[in-house]
Protein backbone atom coordinates (compact mmCIF):
# COMPACT_ATOMS: atom_id res chain seq x y z
CA UNK A 1 0.00 0.00 0.00
CA UNK A 2 1.25 3.70 -0.63
CA UNK A 3 -0.19 6.88 0.82
CA UNK A 4 1.49 9.65 -1.44
CA UNK A 5 0.66 12.41 1.18
CA UNK A 6 -1.73 12.78 4.31
CA UNK A 7 -0.30 15.98 5.04
CA UNK A 8 -1.64 16.94 8.53
CA UNK A 9 -3.40 13.57 9.17
CA UNK A 10 0.43 11.69 9.12
CA UNK A 11 0.44 10.38 12.79
CA UNK A 12 -3.36 8.80 12.13
CA UNK A 13 -2.68 7.43 9.09
CA UNK A 14 0.91 5.97 10.08
CA UNK A 15 -1.20 4.88 12.96
CA UNK A 16 -3.83 3.06 10.76
CA UNK A 17 -1.35 1.40 8.93
CA UNK A 18 0.21 0.16 11.98
CA UNK A 19 -2.67 -1.58 12.91
CA UNK A 20 -3.30 -3.22 9.38
CA UNK A 21 0.26 -4.33 8.62
CA UNK A 22 2.99 -5.86 10.49
CA UNK A 23 5.72 -3.75 9.07
CA UNK A 24 5.17 -0.49 7.86
CA UNK A 25 7.96 2.12 6.43
CA UNK A 26 7.30 5.58 6.34
CA UNK A 27 8.93 8.88 5.48
CA UNK A 28 8.82 11.32 8.86
CA UNK A 29 7.57 14.52 7.93
CA UNK A 30 9.27 17.67 8.18
CA UNK A 31 8.50 19.56 11.88
CA UNK A 32 6.69 15.78 13.22
CA UNK A 33 6.00 16.85 17.00
CA UNK A 34 7.95 14.43 19.62
CA UNK A 35 4.13 14.03 20.92
CA UNK A 36 3.00 12.94 17.74
CA UNK A 37 5.85 10.65 16.76
CA UNK A 38 5.42 9.01 20.43
CA UNK A 39 1.80 8.66 19.85
CA UNK A 40 2.88 6.55 16.33
CA UNK A 41 5.42 4.48 18.05
CA UNK A 42 2.84 3.55 21.05
CA UNK A 43 0.19 2.23 18.28
CA UNK A 44 3.18 0.39 16.23
CA UNK A 45 4.54 -1.57 19.92
CA UNK A 46 0.64 -1.85 20.76
CA UNK A 47 -0.47 -3.35 17.41
CA UNK A 48 2.99 -5.86 17.79
CA UNK A 49 4.31 -4.01 13.88
CA UNK A 50 7.67 -2.68 12.79
CA UNK A 51 8.02 0.97 12.32
CA UNK A 52 10.70 1.82 10.00
CA UNK A 53 11.00 5.29 9.57
CA UNK A 54 13.40 7.34 6.87
CA UNK A 55 14.16 10.63 8.53
CA UNK A 56 14.23 12.18 11.94
CA UNK A 57 12.34 10.42 14.69
CA UNK A 58 12.18 11.19 18.20
CA UNK A 59 13.12 8.24 21.09
CA UNK A 60 14.14 6.02 18.07
CA UNK A 61 14.86 2.35 19.76
CA UNK A 62 17.48 1.94 16.65
CA UNK A 63 18.95 4.15 14.04
CA UNK A 64 20.83 3.28 10.29
CA UNK A 65 22.60 5.24 8.78
CA UNK A 66 24.62 5.18 5.29
CA UNK A 67 28.02 6.47 5.78
CA UNK A 68 28.85 6.33 2.14
CA UNK A 69 29.09 3.45 -1.16
CA UNK A 70 31.18 2.84 -2.95
CA UNK A 71 30.96 1.66 -6.44
CA UNK A 72 33.22 -0.99 -8.53
CA UNK A 73 33.17 -1.31 -12.10
CA UNK A 74 32.10 2.12 -13.58
CA UNK A 75 35.52 4.06 -14.39
CA UNK A 76 35.10 7.69 -15.53
CA UNK A 77 32.32 7.61 -17.51
CA UNK A 78 32.39 4.42 -18.85
CA UNK A 79 32.03 1.04 -17.30
CA UNK A 80 29.83 -1.40 -15.86
CA UNK A 81 28.33 -1.05 -12.29
CA UNK A 82 29.94 -4.66 -11.51
CA UNK A 83 29.13 -4.14 -7.42
CA UNK A 84 28.45 -1.60 -4.76
CA UNK A 85 29.44 -1.54 -1.15
CA UNK A 86 26.81 0.34 1.07
CA UNK A 87 28.88 1.48 4.31
CA UNK A 88 26.73 1.38 7.52
CA UNK A 89 26.48 3.01 11.02
CA UNK A 90 23.99 1.22 13.22
CA UNK A 91 23.18 2.37 16.50
CA UNK A 92 20.78 0.18 19.16
CA UNK A 93 20.45 1.74 22.18
CA UNK A 94 23.94 3.62 22.71
CA UNK A 95 25.52 0.87 20.95
CA UNK A 96 27.11 1.81 17.70
CA UNK A 97 28.61 -0.70 15.32
CA UNK A 98 30.00 0.21 11.49
CA UNK A 99 29.89 -2.32 8.70
CA UNK A 100 29.38 -2.99 5.02
CA UNK A 101 26.87 -4.21 2.67
CA UNK A 102 28.11 -5.51 -0.39
CA UNK A 103 25.86 -5.95 -3.48
CA UNK A 104 25.84 -7.82 -5.70
CA UNK A 105 25.57 -10.90 -2.23
CA UNK A 106 28.09 -13.58 -3.60
CA UNK A 107 26.09 -13.94 -6.58
CA UNK A 108 27.46 -13.21 -10.65
CA UNK A 109 25.65 -10.58 -12.74
CA UNK A 110 24.39 -11.65 -16.05
CA UNK A 111 24.26 -9.88 -18.80
CA UNK A 112 22.35 -10.07 -21.81
CA UNK A 113 24.06 -11.43 -24.95
CA UNK A 114 23.39 -8.67 -27.53
CA UNK A 115 24.48 -8.85 -31.48
CA UNK A 116 26.15 -6.25 -32.88
CA UNK A 117 25.69 -5.06 -36.60
CA UNK A 118 27.88 -3.33 -38.70
CA UNK A 119 26.30 0.19 -39.89
CA UNK A 120 28.08 2.09 -42.98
Amino acid sequence: MSIPNPKEHWATVVGAVCDGFSVVLARSPHGLSPTSAARVTALAHRTGAVLVVLGEWPGATARIEVTSVVNHGVGDGHGVLSGRDIHLRASVRGVVKNGVLPWPLDREIETPVRRLRVVS
